[in-house]
């Protein structure tokens, strides 16, 4: 009975130990397993700011895809791969030429930074800025007239909206003052060889902000959209490679110009200097016909102070 109740508790035992075995490889086994995590971050080859929206893919070493995802605000795309394999990533965005890159991942985890060529534009347009009135002064209401020509002899680009910045742009007492943004009747297609134009009210700041010691100042930005050619892959048979032809996409672009404002200094107001000259003129003839009455008074009592002979 005793020989029994010993080969019960060591088969518990065994059993516990056996147990504990295979929960402990099966563990190991799922560690080992894992994926090594690929991290693609893109970034923007002019700026160096993050690119959100861009499309990522991931090709294994026989050109097969595993993987596809979009870049968040960090510009950033996480994915679990097989180790021990080589893996081509190819990267698009509309704004950006296509772009690919290629690594091994081993067991380890893996961070490639893809930088992207922005696309440009490269049409031409004729872009002004000025202001009706000749002069400001401090305090003076005017109006700003803009206008921008669209040079291109084939294609319409879109004027999504004018911002402006005054000559006395500027951060004052915890706020940016001085600007303002066109936004009504727009986007707005200006097409081949056209124009559009339009005004904006302002007021000159009637303290010193307004002096314009160093020439013009300020900016008006035409922010468009526009059609643009960018660069594409492919991925062939034998890997990734650039397309033949180009693909056409709408891109951002901005064209700037310097508004034509004529400021008064607030020291020197004209009108000031106006009433001064009227001032001046007005007390030169007071000291002529001054000098004149004083003249004709001497001649006078010249006169009656002279003796008259007796008449004989």
């Amino acid at each position: 009975m005793k020989s029994i109740k010993i080969l019960e508790k060591n088969t518990s035992r065994l059993l516990l130990m056996t147990t504990l075995i295979l929960f402990a490889m099966t563990l190991v086994g799922t560690v080992q397993a894992q994926n090594p995590t690929l991290t693609v971050i893109v970034i923007d080859d002019d700026t160096y700011d993050c690119v959100e929206g861009a499309s990522v893919k991931i090709y294994n070493s026989t050109y097969n895809l595993v993987g596809q995802g979009t870049t968040d605000v960090n510009g950033t795309k996480e994915f679990s791969v097989p180790p021990n394999d080589y893996y081509y990533i190819v990267i698009s965005h509309s704004e950006y030429n296509d772009e690919w890159t290629s690594l091994w991942v081993f067991t380890d985890d893996e961070t490639e930074y893809v930088y992207l060529d922005p696309v440009h534009y490269f049409g031409s347009v004729s872009a002004v800025a000025w202001v009706e009135q000749p002069t400001l002064n401090p305090g003076d209401k005017g109006t700003l007239k803009v206008s921008i020509y669209n040079e291109n002899e084939t294609y319409a680009i879109t004027l999504v909206n004018v911002t402006v910045e005054f000559p006395w742009y500027g951060f004052y007492e915890g706020e940016w003052m001085g600007n303002d943004t066109i936004v009504e009747d727009l986007p707005v297609d200006v097409e081949a060889e056209d124009y559009w134009s339009d005004t904006l009210s302002f007021t000159v700041p009637s303290d010193s902000r307004a002096s314009v010691l160093f020439g013009p100042g300020g900016q008006v930005c035409f922010n468009v959209k526009a059609e643009a050619y960018k660069r594409v892959v492919v991925m062939t048979i034998s890997g990734p490679a650039y397309a033949a032809d180009p693909e056409l996409t709408t891109v951002k672009h901005q064209f700037t110009t310097t508004p034509s404002i004529t400021t008064s200094l607030p020291t020197f107001d004209p009108t000031v200097n106006d009433s001064l000259f009227l001032v001046q003129i007005l007390l030169i003839l007071s000291i002529v016909f001054t000098v004149i009455l004083i003249a004709v008074g001497l001649r006078i009592s010249g006169r009656l102070g002279k003796q008259i002979s007796p008449a004989k």
